[in-house]
């Protein structure tokens, strides 16, 4: 049986009150400024003055499978919307990470080590930089600035060309690279400008080191993606010319994947690396676009299968999505991850977040990594079906955070990892249901809670420890929102969330303008929670330390040992055998209370109590969880 935890069965009596939480959290100076500037509001939503600004990308590459050479040229189109003169650019150079003498926070094979990327052109408006010891670009890490002859104004608008070339890593896949003889993934292999915003004027601190993730500005990008007849490209965008680089029937197939609801196999396994699929032209040249992302990757291969439908993701308006799948004939998970991916993607769109899936197009590429970007996942395979599935949810998943919400994932990666990780979960459940045998890895995140490693969620994830960086990001915010929404309700949660996204969708919102948008959309102060696990070190733990009869039952004392709230689930054994659960939300420490009577009123003897092992109760000592009752 399950014990109502509605009066009057049960009550909360304190027994000992603590000083209130502060409802004021640390705001740095920076985000202070923000505020005062009237860009950002403290109620979660953009300032009257918030601007952000814009980077258009026309890109023609060139990708030799054989020498795994990449040779580039873009045209970036610029928008100073900020109210600052700019006299200088910061581009981010990725694939520098292979640069030799480089620092990393991943290991890469020493074959991998190469000059980086080669800089053969680069004008600003006109204006010819060098790149190179005593030139016009300087380079740091995976950054290059360039000192500008002539400021761009704000509100101007600057044309940016560049000419660049690198060798593709082989062996070292890390988010991309060689993936087997004949495939290939293409992650940030273009200059790109870093974002300049109302927070911190440039981001120069992004230097990529293989672990922290990114943070780029919205933008249209029109690419086109030169290989050898045979290879298939799949990319970040809609496919503009596939009339001229397919042939029938994989042309007709590949068009009705866009309105048909069953699968459609493009290239199967009697298909899959024979001559005939593409045009027969020494080279082709793959044309995509894609409008209002924040980045653009392409995965290529000569062999892989290649099959596709799509669904409605908007009831109100019919809209569809297509989703389609690469992969190699021998990854025996990927012949589910076509139904994995529809699942996931209705999932999204109809119960949580509930929000119709915001892409045309979503792609999963059958990698050696686990990585997400705008309409393009990069998997490896995996032998554990769940696991498989769930992975193709989480990376589909970012489509909404961080793709339709432009989040700086080198300071906020709880951001969009807490959130998919949370997503993931309910995503899982949702489809296994007693059966799941995917759940938040707690343990690593909870051994490591309240030690003199662990760090608030909100410090800047790009100055935490890859460890700790790893469980701020993912574990210890998903449990923050399981906590969440188990007081607020679901519903009231998802309701605070779509107006979080409503108000931030194409933007760039910090923690802070998060935190303080959920705040305001649940109709209720919630910083009593969320304050100590963002703001304060401490950790979530509960003891049972007392039972004493009373006339209509029992007062079970409740001690908060730890600072973090957390949920309660009691697990009550009687003398005769019976069992029941009590379970209470976070809310029980809203008056900041260290200790609690929770009332049971019930005729029978109890054995014993125990806060429960159950996955969903967040709790760092399980030592202090158990009381038995002398006899």
């Amino acid at each position: 049986m399950r014990f109502s935890i509605l009066m009057p069965l049960f009550c909360c009596l304190s027994l000992a009150l603590s000083a209130q939480n502060s409802s004021k959290w640390f705001v740095p100076r920076n985000i202070q400024q923000a505020y005062k500037n009237e860009t950002r509001s403290i109620d979660g939503t953009p300032g009257k003055n918030y601007w952000q600004n814009r980077a258009d990308y026309q890109i023609q590459v060139d990708f030799d499978p054989d020498t795994r050479l990449v040779k580039g040229k873009e045209k970036i189109t610029y928008y100073n919307n900020s109210p600052d003169r700019l006299v200088e650019l910061y581009f981010h150079l990725y694939p520098d990470l292979y640069k030799k003498g480089i620092r990393r926070d991943v290991e890469i094979e020493y074959e991998d080590e190469t000059d980086g990327v080669q800089i053969t052109r680069m004008i600003i408006d006109g204006n010819s930089y060098t790149d190179g010891k005593g030139g016009d670009i300087e380079n740091e890490h995976t950054l290059a600035t360039v000192f500008l002859d002539k400021a761009i104004a704000s509100g101007a608008v600057s044309d940016i060309e560049i000419h660049w070339e690198f060798e593709l890593n082989k062996g070292s896949h890390e988010r991309g690279g060689q993936v087997d003889d004949g495939s290939f993934f293409l992650a940030y292999f273009f200059p790109r400008l870093a974002v300049y915003d109302d927070i911190d004027g440039w981001n120069e601190d992004g230097l990529y080191t293989g672990a922290v993730e990114f943070y780029h500005d919205f933008g249209d990008f029109d690419v086109e993606i030169t290989v050898p007849t045979g290879y298939i490209v799949h990319a970040t965008g809609l496919l503009q010319n596939a009339g001229e680089v397919l042939q029938e029937p994989y042309l007709g197939r590949y068009k009705s994947a866009f309105s048909s609801n069953e699968v459609i196999s493009i290239i199967g396994k009697k298909e899959a690396g024979k001559k005939g699929v593409t045009a027969d032209d020494e080279k082709l040249t793959w044309h995509y676009r894609a409008e209002d992302v924040t980045d653009f990757a392409f995965g290529t291969s000569n062999h892989f299968l290649w099959e596709a439908k799509s669904l409605v993701v908007d009831q109100e308006t019919g809209r569809r999505t297509m989703i389609d799948v690469a992969y190699n004939k021998d990854a025996k998970d990927f012949y589910s991850v076509i139904d994995f991916s529809e699942y996931s993607v209705n999932f999204f769109s109809t119960k949580f977040p509930g929000y119709p899936f915001p892409f045309p197009q979503q792609t999963i590429f059958n990698g050696e990594s686990q990585m997400e970007y705008p309409m393009m996942a990069n998997d490896n395979s995996l032998e554990d079906i769940q696991e498989s599935f769930a992975l193709t949810g989480h990376e589909i998943m970012h489509a909404y955070f961080p793709f339709l919400m432009g989040f700086n994932e080198q300071k906020y990666a709880w951001m969009d990892e807490g959130l998919t990780i949370y997503a993931e979960w309910l995503l899982t459940n949702d489809h296994y249901g007693d059966k799941n045998e995917v759940w938040y890895n707690w343990e690593g995140a909870l051994e490591n809670m309240g030690t003199d490693d662990d760090a608030p969620l909100m410090m800047s994830t790009i100055h935490l420890d890859p460890d700790i960086s790893y469980e701020n990001a993912y574990y210890k915010p998903a449990m923050l929102f399981h906590l969440l929404a188990d007081y607020l309700g679901e519903d009231n949660f998802r309701h605070a969330l779509h107006q979080f996204m409503d108000d931030w969708q194409g933007k760039h919102p910090t923690g802070y303008d998060f935190l303080y948008s959920i705040n305001t959309h649940t109709y209720e102060d919630i910083k009593w929670l969320v304050g100590p696990w963002f703001f304060e070190f401490g950790y979530p733990d509960l003891a049972v330390l007392d039972l004493i009869p009373q006339d209509y039952g029992y007062d079970i004392i409740i001690g908060r040992i730890g600072s973090y709230p957390t949920n309660l689930e009691l697990k009550v054994i009687h003398t005769d055998g019976s069992t029941g659960t009590i379970h209470h939300d976070a809310g029980i420490w809203k008056d900041g209370d260290q200790k609690l009577a929770i009332v049971l009123k019930t005729d029978k003897k109890i054995k014993e109590l125990t806060i429960t092992d159950d996955d969903l109760i967040i709790d760092v000592n399980p030592d202090n969880n158990r009381f038995l009752v002398k006899e």
